[in-house]
This record gives C-alpha cells, sequence and structure tokens, in this order.
C-alpha cells in the first residue's frame, strides 16, 4: 500500500479536475478511506482535518452540513484550546443551526468545570433554534440534572429531580428579615428558599427547598433557566437571605 503522503497527492489531483457539484463528498469518502486504512496515524489524520476545514471554510451551503459539522467536530478533539475554536466556529457562521456543535462545545465547558458558560452555550443554540431541536433539549435537560445530582444537598432532593427549577440572579429580602442588619449575619447562617416547577405526568407541581447561600446560591447564579415558561403558572423565584 502506498504511504498517505502519495495518496493524498493522487487525490489533490483528483479534486483540481473535479467536475461535480458536491466536492464535500468526494473529501468524506476519502476521509474514509484514510480512517480504515491508516486507523493510527494520527498525525496524518489531523493534517487532512485542516486541510478540509480550510478547504470549505469559507463555503456556506456547507457551513450546517452534517459531514461537514462532524469533521470539525472531529478537528476539535485534537485542538489545543477547543473553547476558543467552538467559538470560532461560531462566529464564522457554521454550525450556527447544528445542534452537535452547541452540545460538544457545551460538554467541553462543563468537562472544564465551566458550568454557566455550558449553560449559556445550550441556550444559545435553543434561541437559534438549532436542529434537531429535540437532541438539544434533551441534552441540555440531562445537564440540568446532572447539576443537581452533583450540587444539591441529598436532604434537599425529592423524588423528582429538579431539571426544571430556576434560580434568579438577585437575593429579594423576606419580610422576616426586612429591618434587620444583614451585615451582622454570617454566611453560613444565611438561607435561600429556591421555588421551582417540576414536570409530571400530571401537569407541572410546585417545589420549594431551603438551603445555605455558601453551599448552593453561588453554584446555581444565573445558571439554570426555567424552560416551562410558556406553560408554567408560577414565577420561578429565589428568596432570602433569612437568618437561621
Amino acid at each position: 500500500m502506498d504511504n498517505p503522503e502519495n495518496v493524498f497527492q493522487m487525490f489533490e489531483a483528483h479534486m483540481q479536475s473535479y467536475k461535480g457539484n458536491d466536492p464535500l463528498g468526494e473529501w468524506e469518502s476519502y476521509m474514509q478511506w484514510v480512517e480504515e486504512n491508516f486507523p493510527d496515524n494520527k498525525d496524518y489524520l489531523i493534517m487532512l482535518l485542516e486541510h478540509l476545514m480550510k478547504e470549505f471554510l469559507v463555503t456556506k451551503r456547507y457551513h450546517n452540513d452534517p459531514r461537514f459539522i462532524n469533521y470539525c467536530l472531529k478537528f476539535a478533539e485534537y485542538n489545543s484550546d477547543p473553547h476558543q475554536f467552538f467559538e470560532f466556529l461560531y462566529n464564522q457562521g457554521i454550525g450556527i443551526q447544528s445542534s452537535p456543535l452547541y452540545i460538544s462545545w457545551a460538554g467541553h465547558l462543563e468537562a472544564q468545570g465551566e458550568l454557566q458558560q455550558a449553560s449559556a452555550v445550550f441556550r444559545r443554540g435553543i434561541q437559534n433554534q438549532a436542529e434537531p431541536q429535540e437532541l438539544l433539549q434533551q441534552q441540555y435537560r440531562l445537564f440540568q440534572t446532572r447539576l443537581t445530582e452533583t450540587h444539591l444537598p441529598a436532604q434537599a432532593r425529592t423524588s423528582e429531580p429538579l431539571h426544571n427549577a430556576s434560580i434568579l440572579n438577585q437575593m429579594v429580602p423576606s419580610k422576616s428579615s426586612q429591618g434587620k442588619n444583614s451585615a451582622s449575619i454570617s454566611k453560613n447562617q444565611v438561607m435561600v428558599t429556591i421555588i421551582g416547577c417540576t414536570e409530571t405526568r400530571s401537569g407541572i407541581e410546585r417545589s420549594s427547598w431551603l438551603l445555605s447561600v455558601s453551599t448552593l446560591a453561588s453554584l446555581f447564579f444565573n445558571l439554570v433557566s426555567c424552560d416551562l415558561t410558556s406553560s408554567c403558572p408560577f414565577p420561578c423565584q429565589l428568596s432570602g437571605p433569612v437568618a437561621i
């Protein structure tokens, strides 16, 4: 078998004379052949992915093509700064309508502990109506469930996951705390009440949890947004501080 460099030269010669209307399809066939015949040659694969990216970067008809997005995501795996690479793709208009881009992007941020940014990426994709919408919504709900299972204290959990709860980026003083000197209350003595909703088979149920600011509130501000806005009769809110 010829070495990969010689094969690529033959492929380049083929593409120079190609007269068809789907050059990405030719690249796809070649990439599949390479992956089957040179599965361990990572450097060669990265080189091909880079060539492919440069070839179709300005070809707008491929910007949301699942095949091109798939190769972009593969290239991101080998990138030293995937978050910056995803930002670059997005700013170029690549993958704006593609759910897999947002899912991979948010997954990288979540793995890095950047939960607030990961949530923002999911919401950006939903706002842009990326397809398939069902897949993106499902992955966002799973992300929210992982947050509550990881960060919500066991005594505050209910039988239903809190994936539809919402916390606002503000603290509204309760009646019991009005007039008190909040500076005299230590952080460990401050509690917040999360009031949110859980979607069940019988409808939307109202629930509340009393939790410590120090263990929860700082983790969730601006993080989880309610996706029951159109059907939920309850305004989700956060109340506190309350001295205990």
